[in-house]
């Protein structure tokens, strides 16, 4: 991606999502002299871009998909089900929120977790996860979008990330999703205390949220490129 990016010969527009931005290491020292647009998906990311590039790129979270293909979904359920997408490897789950997950959901019992992407671990604290997180392991894409239409948030809860496609869908369905990083008018949960406080809320929302589908439907439709 980098050499076809310092090759190409014609408009350059960059987009950063998540750890491409931690992954670049030395790269930008090429990168910033070369003149074109960067894009990325939230703050977080922005403050990074800007120290390392020495310019403020754009913050325009993007989805990767057709938005006319997620219409509004949403059913209200007094036991919420909320799904997460993990990927293999120690690290990678524990970025992905697993270990944060198997600790909160003893703590909201009328909530349902369905986990994608992997299995069940056998280490330590996943194989101890109480009863309401489910493990579906890999999914295809079309059966995945099957069983989501009928949940009510999408969970992210990586430390350092982009705009997910599965907070996409989930705000395109009139979902509640929940991050740990702020998107504008999305329910961000910075710390343990606010993660459950808004999982315990989601059983009282009983309309789509649309509000905040619009603003994102726009979005989707009005990107840069």
């Amino acid at each position: 991606d980098f050499l076809r990016f310092i090759l190409h010969r014609g408009r350059k527009i960059v987009v950063w999502c998540g750890s491409d931005i931690l992954q670049a290491s030395w790269w930008y020292r090429i990168i910033e002299h070369i003149k074109a647009e960067h894009i990325c998906e939230n703050k977080l990311e922005r403050d990074v871009l800007t120290l390392m590039l020495g310019k403020e790129p754009k913050v325009e979270p993007m989805f990767f998909n057709d938005p006319d293909k997620y219409p509004i979904s949403f059913k209200p359920s007094k036991n919420p089900q909320v799904y997460l997408f993990a990927h293999s490897g120690h690290g990678a789950e524990i970025q992905g929120g697993l270990d944060l997950l198997c600790r909160i959901a003893p703590k909201v019992p009328s909530v349902i977790f369905h986990v994608y992407g992997v299995g069940k671990p056998t280490y330590t604290p996943y194989y101890a996860c109480s009863a309401n997180v489910i493990w579906h392991g890999v999914v295809p894409e079309a059966e995945l979008d099957r069983q989501i239409k009928d949940y009510q948030c999408h969970l992210r809860l990586h430390e350092f990330d982009g705009f997910s496609d599965g907070t996409g869908k989930s705000v395109l369905m009139g979902q509640w999703p929940i991050t740990k990083i702020y998107f504008p008018y999305i329910d961000c949960a910075k710390n343990e205390e606010d993660l459950i406080h808004l999982l315990r809320k989601l059983k009282y929302k009983k309309y789509p949220n649309i509000k905040v589908r619009n603003y994102y439907f726009k979005l989707f439709n009005e990107t840069t490129f």
